[in-house]
């Protein structure tokens, strides 16, 4: 049996505007097909194979550039796939998309009991006859599979520490000789907002703090000090 395949693996680009960078947000994106050359690039890629099966995502994330703005995922992928056609009897093609958005986060000041409010819109979600689509988000301990369904909560959290944001999609669409053409479609809508107690009041979120330097680091600095006073004193 002739398996013609296309592989789309898609993490994220960033857009920052007024934004504060987040240092800890994967960015990369490929996708590939037997018969073509390997794509990258930073924000959307497409692949396909003679015509007979093709997929392509796009996804992209805004960050937040003062409290009471929200932290923002945009994510979209497609797939189609043909019957055999010239290539056979029994041939079958398969598209595959997926996207992997990973970021590193952090709120300031003492630690103390907060939320942060997620809204999960589902721009679009068509299931193919012969294939799957899924979608699992992780922040923090809160876990959901939305699955095509649009998601509105607030989550306990604690403030003044750190926590990581997940969001895996995944997509595949099989077509062959007997099922004949298939495609499917699978897009989400993320906007993330962190408050205090009372829901009300905002509170940025941000990088993880950078390591605190160690003894050695603060005796190099001291002896650097230390040095260009005595040059200064020679003048």
């Amino acid at each position: 049996m002739k398996i013609i395949s296309v592989r789309l693996a898609l993490a994220i680009s960033v857009s920052l505007g007024s934004g504060v960078l987040l240092a800890d947000t994967i960015n990369s994106v490929s996708c590939s097909t037997p018969g073509a050359m390997l794509v990258t690039g930073s924000s959307s890629c497409s692949a396909s194979d003679y015509g007979y099966a093709s997929a392509s995502s796009v996804s992209s994330v805004t960050l937040p550039g003062s409290a009471g703005q929200a932290l923002e995922i945009d994510s979209n992928a497609s797939g189609s796939a043909l019957l055999g056609g010239v290539r056979g009897i029994g041939a079958f093609s398969t598209a595959e998309a997926s996207s992997d958005v990973s970021i590193n986060l952090d709120t300031a000041g003492p630690v103390r009991n907060g939320y942060l409010e997620l809204n999960f819109l589902q721009d679009s979600w068509t299931a193919p006859a012969f294939g799957s689509l899924s979608e699992l988000l992780t922040i923090g301990t809160y876990s959901a599979s939305p699955d095509g369904q649009d998601l509105s909560v607030f989550i306990p959290v604690q403030l003044g520490t750190g926590f990581s944001l997940n969001f895996l999609d995944s997509l595949t669409v099989n077509g062959d000789a007997a099922t004949g053409a298939a495609s499917g479609a699978i897009g989400a809508d993320i906007s993330l907002l962190a408050f205090e107690a009372d829901q009300t009041t905002p509170v940025q979120l941000s990088d993880p703090p950078s390591a605190v330097p160690e003894p050695a680091s603060f005796g190099m600095m001291a002896l650097g000090v230390l040095t260009v006073a005595g040059l200064l004193r020679r003048r």
